[in-house]
């Protein structure tokens, strides 16, 4: 049967694409480390006294064209208000900031207000608790466990491998663009982790589900491992390329909403359903056949030396 190339490439060259880009995030992590948020990594927050200034709007454009013109990556912005006194915070995050005096001065002139009512650059200890990552890993392998026991029990040791496999590539694919392309990491970054781990079992489950309900139909008696499962992954391609490709599209579009949280969300969203896509409909599959063949081979090779006895 003749079924598009890209759903019968090579294991092994799949393998080696994937070994590629792990390695090459572990050069980017040990020499540049991972981009972190205020969330996660800390960083430096400047307050601007703004109670008496008519257009706090226009003061946090200039504040903000400011801090950015001195390579200060700004992650958040918010209006602090105690009822006697109202600030403009930003948080950055940039640690140990030598030229700050300097920077002082540029605000002051530049948003017209006096250099006491800027108060900064103090440190900000990230919000997010070692404890809830260590949550959140745990999680994850709680998650693989859960994977792998329920793919055994309604697909075998096949479904259950392939599920599984699914599962930790596209947690290791995601964390590898995050790395390359120095993604921030925050909730935000995780979140869209989640949502790619979840399309991605969706999408596999879907082809599981197919071949498993049509192994004993006579219209598919003819069919090998792996005109069976390329079948059906032809079929759930098109609706799942659709479902990611509204995924990203979103996340382009939202691109332009001035909030760094945002776009840091939707920026890992685009690549975490590029991610599932190529997990979910080409790997997935790949291996789901050769786990199948390899099945196969042995239960042949056992009858033969049963035979032979």
């Amino acid at each position: 049967m003749k079924f598009n190339k890209i759903f019968t490439l090579p294991l092994k060259y799949l393998f080696i694409g994937i070994a590629s880009m792990l390695a090459l995030a572990i050069i980017f992590v040990c020499c540049f480390g991972f981009n972190t948020s205020v969330e996660f990594g800390g960083g430096s927050q400047i307050k601007i006294d703004v109670t008496e200034v008519v257009d706090q709007s226009a003061t946090l454009k200039k504040a903000s064209a400011v801090l950015s013109a001195n390579k200060l990556s700004v992650e958040n912005t918010f209006v602090e208000d105690n009822g006697t006194q109202t600030y403009l915070v930003f948080r950055v995050t940039d640690k140990n900031i030598k030229n700050t005096d300097a920077i002082k001065s540029e605000l002051s002139a530049r948003c017209g207000v006096s250099a006491e009512s800027i108060i900064g650059f103090d440190a900000v200890n990230y919000t997010t608790e070692s404890s809830t990552v260590l949550l959140f890993g745990l999680g994850f392998v709680a998650l693989i466990v859960v994977v792998f026991f329920a793919g055994w029990a309604r697909y075998k040791l096949t479904g259950a491998l392939t599920l599984t496999l699914a599962t930790f590539v596209d947690f290791m694919l995601y964390l590898s663009i995050v790395a390359v392309l120095r993604i921030r990491i925050s909730s935000a970054t995780l979140i869209s982790l989640v949502s790619s781990v979840v399309l991605t079992t969706m999408a596999i489950v879907a082809v599981l589900e197919n071949v498993r309900g049509s192994k004993k139909l006579k219209q598919y008696e003819n069919y090998s491992n792996k005109d069976m499962v390329v079948h059906f992954a032809q079929k759930e391609f098109l609706p799942f390329a659709v479902i990611c490709g509204v995924v990203a599209v979103f996340g382009v579009l939202c691109l332009f909403i001035p909030n760094a949280y945002v776009q840091t969300f939707d920026f890992s969203l685009i690549f975490s359903a590029i991610i599932a896509l190529f997990v979910s409909m080409i790997l997935g599959p790949a291996f789901y056949v050769y786990a199948l063949d390899v099945g196969d081979s042995r239960k042949q090779a056992k009858l033969n030396k049963n035979k032979q006895k």
